[in-house]
C-alpha cells in the first residue's frame, strides 16, 4: 500500500508540474474561479479526513475486539441476529480493511492534487505578466550564484543573486511604458517579492560586496519568466530552474546609489547563517588573492591555485560561485561533478565527529546524564542537531536535507523499536519533501540523491556477500579492490539511465576516476576540510587550520593535474551520448526491477517483455527515417547563432549562421573570444554526437562573418570535416586562413552556382539516375559585388527521397518520395528519368541572411530559381522581406529556432497582483 501510494503521489505531482499555465487555469476554473488559497485549504481538509478515517476505523476495530472478548469470556447460546448491518457483512467477508485503504489512497491522491495545484497557482499568481519598472529595497537571500567579473573593461561573467524585494513602489518609467496609472499599479504591488537579480554592467561591480545582512534601495526592471517548449530537450529550462528557487521574475538594475547600503535590522537565523557563509567566502577570496600574488613571484600557474581554493569552498559551504567554467568542465569530464555538492558524506562525517566529541566530554565531565538519557539517545540528538544545522548552513541542498531527515527517521524508528524497510523510508521521505515543495521535483539533485541511496541499499541487500576471510596483505588488497570495482560497476550501470535522462551525456571516464576519487574525497579531503573549518570557527586565523587547508590545496592540485592530463590526451573521447525519454526510462526500470528484488518475488524472465518493447521502440525510430534526408535544427544556446544539421545516410552537413549585435565594437564582432569559441564548439559537438554523427561531410557558414572560422577549426579537431564553405571568403581570406592554421582543412568560397557533389556531366547523369542522391546548391552570394551585405549564401537541398524536419524533439515529414518506380524494364525507367523534366525534386531552401539588400539584389538579377512547392527554412534571427515571399511563392515558409511561450496565467483580477493591460 505504501509503495502504491508513494509512486502514484509522485507521478501525480509530476503530471501537475507538466501542465501549462492555461491548463492549470482550466483545471481551477470549475463552477467559479478557485484561487490557490482554496486549493491549499482543500488539501489540508483532505488530510484531516484521512486522519479522521483512520481514527474511526481504529476505534471501531478496538470496540469490536472488546465486544468479541466479552462474548468469548462468558459463553452463552449463540443467537443469529435477524438483521445484519452492511458493516458487519463487510467485516465478515474481510472487505472492510481493503475499503478503508482504498478510500485512504483516493483521499491522499486528491490531497496531493490540491496541494500541487495550490503551489503552482500561488507561484503564478505572484508572478508579473508584463515588464514592470519598480523601486524597492533589495535584501540578498543566501549567497550570489555568480559574481560580476570584469576584465579589461569588458564583463566576462554576470552577477546573479536571489533577492527579496520589500517596500515596492512603481517607478516613474512605468508611466511611460504602460497605459495603467502609477496609482493603480502601486495598489496591485505585493508587500514582498522574491526575484533573481541580474546585472551585466561593469558599473554594478559593488554588488559583489552586498552581504546577506545588508539592504539597498534600487530602481529595477522586472521581466516575466518565460517557459520553453517542453519538447526542446536541448534547451536549458530557465523557468523550471527559477521556479525551483521560488524566483517569480528576473530583475535588472536600472539605477541605484551603492554608497547608501544599509545594515538590516532583526536578522533571522537563516540570515545569520548566510552571513557566516559570506564570511567564509570573503576569507577564501583573500586566500585566492594571496596565492595569486605569491604565484606571480614564483610561477605563472595562478589560475590553478585559485581553482583549488574555489573547490575547497564549494566542498565546505556548497558555494560554487568562485569555480571557473574550465574547472567545472574538468570535473564533468572526470564524471565527478557530484563530489562538489554537499552530500551525505559531509553531513554524516560532521555529525559523527560532533557526537563523538560531545559524548567524550560528557563521559569526562558529567556521566550522570546517562541515568535519565541513554548514551545512544544523547549521541543521536547531538548528531541530528548537527546534521540539520549543517544542512541549514549549506542552504538546505537536497542531498544534505535528505541525509539529515534520514538520520532523524532512523533514530525515531530505533526509539520505537520499529524495523521498517529502508526503501519505504526513502519513499515516504521523498513524498514528504515533494509535498512541502513540489518544485523540488524539477531539481536534478533530488532524483540523483534518492536514486543513488536506493541503489546503494539495493546493492548491500541484494548483491553484497560476506567475503571469505583471506590471509595476506596482497590477498586482502585484491579482495578489497574487487569489491570496490563491483560496487562502482553496479552504481555506474544503475545510474546510467537517469543520468542520460537528466543530462543527455555521461562521461565514461567517471567509472575509472570514481574508483579512487570517491574514497579520496570521502576519507581524506572532506574530513580535512571540515576539521580545518571547525578550527577556523573556534579560533579564526590559526596556523593549524591554514596548514590543513594548504595540504588540501596541494592534494586537489595533484588531482586536477591528473584530470587535466587525461582531458588533454583524450580530448572529446570517453563520452556517451543518448536521448533518454521518460517512457524509455520506465521500461528500463521495469526491466531492472526483477533483478533488484529478491528472487522469490518476480521471475527474471519478465525482464524480456520490457526488453522487447525497448528493441521495438529503437527499431521503429530508426526505420522511420532510414531511407530519407533528415534535417535537424540544432540549439547553439546562444541567440547570436543558428545551426542546422542535414543527414543522409553517411553524409552529414552542418549549416551555421552568425548574427552580431550592432552595438558591438569592431574587434568584438570580428573575432570570438577563446571562451566563446570553446563553449560554442563544445555545444555543437555534443549535439552532433547525440545525433550519432562521427564525421562531417562539410560545414557551411552562410553569413559573411569570420567569427565562426575558429569554431569550425575546433570542430575539425574533434571530428573529421571534408569541406568548409565560407560566405564572403574572398574579403576575409587572411583571417580565415589564420584561424585554420595548423589544420588540414581548407576553406572554399560559398558563392552562387556552387554545388555538391562537384561532378562532370556523366557523373551528373549517374547522380540523376540514383534515387538516393542528395545534392546541395548555392543560390546566392555574389562576392564580385563590393558590398558585404550581398555575400550571404542561401543553400538549396534537393533529393527525391523523403525529407524530415526535426525541431525541439518533434519530427515531421516535409516531403514524400518522388520519381518513377524502377520496377519494370531498367532501360525504360532510365529513359523516363532522363527525359521527364516534369519530374520534380524535393527541395528545401535555407535562407539565413539578416541583410534585406541580399533579397533585393536576388530579385533583381535572378529569375525565380525555386519551384512553387519548395519549403523555405529560415532562422528566427534573419530578416524576411514580404516582396521576397511574393516573388518566390514557396509552398511553405518555416521559421526555425528558439520558441518561447509565456508562463503567466490569465486569472481573474481579484486573484492576481499583476493584471496590467499589454501595450
Amino acid at each position: 500500500m505504501i509503495w502504491l501510494a508513494g509512486i502514484l503521489a509522485i507521478a501525480l505531482m509530476l503530471a501537475i508540474l507538466e501542465l501549462d499555465p492555461s491548463q492549470l487555469y482550466a483545471l481551477s476554473n470549475l463552477s467559479h474561479q478557485v484561487n490557490s488559497e482554496r486549493w491549499q485549504a482543500a488539501a489540508y481538509l483532505l488530510l484531516a479526513l484521512i486522519a479522521l478515517l483512520y481514527g474511526l476505523s481504529y476505534l471501531i476495530s478496538l470496540f469490536l475486539k472488546t465486544k468479541t472478548s466479552l462474548h468469548t469470556s462468558s459463553p452463552s447460546i449463540s443467537i443469529k441476529p435477524l438483521y445484519v448491518t452492511p458493516y458487519t457483512q463487510l467485516r465478515q467477508q474481510g472487505l472492510f480493511q481493503p475499503l478503508i485503504k482504498l478510500a485512504t489512497l483516493l483521499l491522499l491522491l486528491l490531497a496531493v492534487l490540491c496541494n500541487s495545484v495550490a503551489q503552482r497557482l500561488a507561484f503564478i499568481e505572484a508572478s508579473p505578466q508584463n515588464n514592470l519598472y519598480i523601486e524597492a529595497v533589495v535584501t540578498p537571500i543566501g549567497l550570489s550564484d555568480k559574481r560580476l567579473a570584469v576584465e579589461e573593461g569588458e564583463v566576462v561573467q554576470g552577477y546573479r543573486q536571489l533577492v527579496e524585494l520589500s517596500d515596492i513602489q512603481a517607478d516613474s518609467l512605468q508611466q511611460e511604458t504602460s497605459v495603467t496609472p502609477d496609482s493603480v499599479v502601486s495598489n496591485k504591488l505585493p508587500a514582498t517579492m522574491t526575484v533573481m537579480l541580474q546585472s551585466y554592467q561593469s558599473q554594478d561591480s559593488p554588488l559583489n560586496q552586498l552581504a546577506p545582512n545588508q539592504q539597498l534601495r534600487m530602481k529595477l526592471a522586472l521581466q516575466p519568466l518565460e517557459i520553453k517548449d517542453k519538447a526542446n530537450a536541448d534547451e536549458f529550462d530557465e523557468y523550471r530552474w527559477l521556479s525551483s528557487r521560488h524566483a517569480t521574475a528576473k530583475a535588472f538594475v536600472v539605477d541605484t546609489n551603492y554608497s547608501l547600503i544599509e545594515l538590516g535590522d532583526d536578522l533571522t537565523l537563516h540570515q545569520k547563517i548566510d552571513v557566516m557563509r559570506y564570511q567564509f567566502r570573503e576569507h577564501f577570496l583573500q586566500l585566492m588573492t594571496e596565492r595569486s600574488q605569491q604565484a606571480n613571484h614564483e610561477s605563472s600557474k595562478v589560475k590553478d591555485s585559485q581553482d583549488e581554493v574555489a573547490v575547497t569552498l564549494s566542498l565546505l559551504t556548497g558555494d560554487r560561485s568562485l569555480i571557473s567554467d574550465d574547472m567545472t568542465a574538468l570535473y564533468q569530464f572526470g564524471g565527478i561533478s557530484h563530489l562538489l555538492a554537499i552530500s551525505g558524506t559531509h553531513v554524516l562525517f560532521l555529525s559523527l565527529l560532533c557526537a563523538a566529541l560531545a559524548t567524550a566530554v560528557i563521559n569526562r565531565i558529567r556521566p550522570s546524564i546517562y541515568h535519565w538519557l541513554p548514551r545512544w539517545q544523547c549521541a543521536f540528538l547531538i548528531a541530528a542537531i548537527t546534521a540539520f544545522g549543517y544542512a541549514l548552513f549549506a542552504g538546505f541542498d537536497v542531498p544534505a536535507l535528505r541525509t539529515a531527515c534520514m538520520l532523524l527517521l532512523v533514530g525515531i524508528m530505533r526509539y520505537f523499536l520499529a524495523v521498517p524497510s529502508i526503501f519505504k523510508m526513502l519513499l515516504v521521505l521523498a513524498v514528504a519533501m515533494a509535498w512541502a515543495d513540489v518544485f523540488v521535483l524539477w531539481q536534478a539533485g533530488f532524483w540523483l540523491s534518492f536514486v543513488a541511496v536506493a541503489v546503494l541499499v539495493a546493492y548491500s541487500q541484494r548483491w553484497q556477500r560476506v567475503d571469505k576471510q583471506v590471509s595476506g596483505t596482497a590477498a586482502k588488497a585484491k579482495q578489497h579492490l574487487f569489491s570496490l570495482f563491483k560496487l562502482q560497476l553496479w552504481m555506474s550501470l544503475a545510474l546510467l539511465p537517469i543520468s542520460l535522462w537528466l543530462f543527455g551525456k555521461v562521461s565514461l571516464w567517471g567509472f575509472v576516476i570514481n574508483l579512487f576519487a570517491i574514497g579520496l574525497f570521502g576519507s581524506i579531503i572532506v574530513p580535512i576540510n571540515l576539521l580545518a573549518s571547525v578550527l577556523f570557527v573556534l579560533m579564526p586565523n590559526n596556523a593549524l587550520s591554514a596548514a590543513l587547508w594548504s595540504l588540501l590545496f596541494w592534494i586537489l592540485d595533484q588531482l586536477h593535474s591528473l584530470l587535466l592530463l587525461l582531458q588533454l590526451t583524450f580530448q572529446q573521447s570517453g563520452w556517451l551520448y543518448s536521448e533518454m525519454s521518460l517512457p524509455l526510462m520506465g521500461l528500463l526500470l521495469l526491466m531492472a526491477l526483477p533483478w533488484m528484488l529478491p528472487k522469490s518475488m518476480l521471475s527474471r524472465g519478465l525482464s524480456a517483455v520490457p526488453l522487447l518493447a525497448i528493441a521495438a521502440m529503437v527499431y521503429a525510430n530508426e526505420d522511420v527515417t532510414k531511407d530519407s534526408v533528415h534535417i535537424t535544427v540544432l540549439n547553439p544556446k546562444d541567440f547570436n547563432y543558428a545551426a542546422s544539421l542535414i543527414q543522409d545516410k553517411q553524409q552529414a552537413w552542418l549549416l551555421l549562421s552568425s548574427y552580431e549585435k550592432e552595438y558591438k565594437t569592431k574587434k568584438a564582432s570580428e573575432e570570438l573570444t577563446l571562451k566563446q569559441q570553446t563553449q560554442l564548439s563544445q555545444r555543437l559537438y555534443d549535439q552532433l554526437k547525440e545525433h550519432k554523427v562521427e564525421q562531417l561531410t562539410g560545414v557551411i557558414v552562410q553569413t559573411a562573418t569570420t567569427n565562426l572560422a575558429p569554431v569550425v577549426a575546433q570542430l575539425n579537431e574533434y571530428m573529421p570535416i571534408s569541406y568548409y564553405w565560407q560566405a564572403g571568403l574572398t574579403a576575409h581570406k587572411l583571417s580565415v586562413d589564420k584561424a585554420l592554421m595548423g589544420s588540414s582543412l581548407q576553406a572554399q568560397s560559398c558563392h552562387a552556382t556552387k554545388q555538391w557533389p562537384e561532378s562532370s556531366q556523366a557523373d551528373l547523369l549517374k547522380a540523376k539516375l540514383d534515387f538516393d542522391s542528395l545534392s546541395l546548391k548555392v543560390l546566392t552570394g555574389w562576392e564580385q559585388v563590393k558590398d558585404n551585405r550581398v555575400w550571404d549564401c542561401t543553400i538549396e537541398v534537393a533529393s527525391r527521397r523523403p525529407i524530415y524536419l526535426s525541431e525541439q524533439g518533434k519530427t515531421e515529414q516535409l516531403f514524400t518520395a518522388v520519381g518513377p518506380m524502377v520496377s519494370g524494364d531498367k532501360e525504360e525507367a532510365t529513359t523516363s528519368i532522363i527525359n521527364q523534366d516534369s519530374n520534380p525534386l524535393n527541395i528545401a531552401v535555407f535562407y539565413s541572411s539578416s541583410k534585406p539588400q541580399l533579397a533585393q539584389l536576388w530579385q533583381l538579377i535572378c529569375e525565380s530559381q525555386t519551384q512553387s512547392h519548395d519549403t523555405w527554412l529560415t532562422p528566427s534571427q534573419s530578416i524576411i522581406e514580404k516582396s521576397m515571399v511574393d516573388s518566390f511563392s514557396p509552398q511553405q515558409w518555416r521559421i526555425i529556432g528558439q520558441n518561447h511561450a509565456s508562463a503567466t496565467l490569465p486569472l481573474k483580477e481579484s486573484y492576481l497582483y499583476w493584471q496590467q493591460p499589454k501595450n
